[in-house]
């Protein structure tokens, strides 16, 4: 009778035990986060192979030792080659010379040179990474869209630049993109290049 009443617990008990053997072993992995979130661009040029007119570097934080939050680099030029835009638009203080010192600094040459100028602005996104993405930057001064359409499918990549850090991400790179700031189109245009002209980018995480 002993055998008998204790038998339905030791059957409870067994697929358990069972289970927690066949549990993956989380995977872990050296290098400390530096960043992580989404940082898609555009480049607009003035001809096929020519100079960059329209330069937008964006950020979606999700984490950061600078905090969370959106800061979007807007540089464009005039016919001449001169800058007549130095933007850095944010919703977080913080994360301005963070990501332009600390992170785009330590990849581009010059990135912050000469400095952006900082505007508080807020932050919306529309549309998909299907058909066409719209991320909109607001400040009181200027009101910058970012459109992206016609995309590829994406792939996931990683680079380890000699910088120190080892960049991971999810790209989905673009066939068409433009830019308007205060309802007008930015300088320059769309052209295919070696580097993609204009991509979205998530799950970008840098690390050392």
């Amino acid at each position: 009778m002993r055998l008998i009443r204790f038998m339905p617990l030791a059957l409870f008990f067994v697929p358990l035990v069972l289970r927690s053997q066949n549990t993956p072993a989380p995977i872990t992995s050296e290098g400390k986060v530096h960043i992580t979130g989404e940082n898609p661009g555009i480049r607009l040029l003035d001809k096929q192979g020519g100079a960059t007119l329209t330069d937008i570097n964006f950020w979606g934080v999700d984490w950061s030792p600078a905090g969370a939050g959106h800061v979007c680099f807007v540089t464009t030029h005039d016919a001449a080659g001169k800058i007549d835009l130095r933007l850095a638009l944010y919703d977080n203080p913080k994360l301005v010379d963070f990501v332009a010192k600390e992170t785009m600094g330590k990849l581009v040459q010059n990135f912050n040179d000469p400095p952006y100028k900082p505007l508080k602005a807020t932050f919306t996104s529309t549309g998909d990474s299907t058909t066409e993405r719209r991320q909109t930057c607001k400040s009181d001064e200027y009101n910058v869209e970012l459109v992206w359409r016609n995309f590829n499918e994406g792939s996931w990549g990683e680079m380890r630049p000699p910088n120190g850090f080892h960049m991971t991400f999810f790209v989905i790179t673009s066939r068409a993109a433009e830019v308007f700031i205060n309802g007008k189109k930015a300088p320059g245009s769309w052209f295919p290049s070696s580097f993609p002209a204009s991509y979205l980018a998530y799950a970008e995480t840098w690390r050392k």
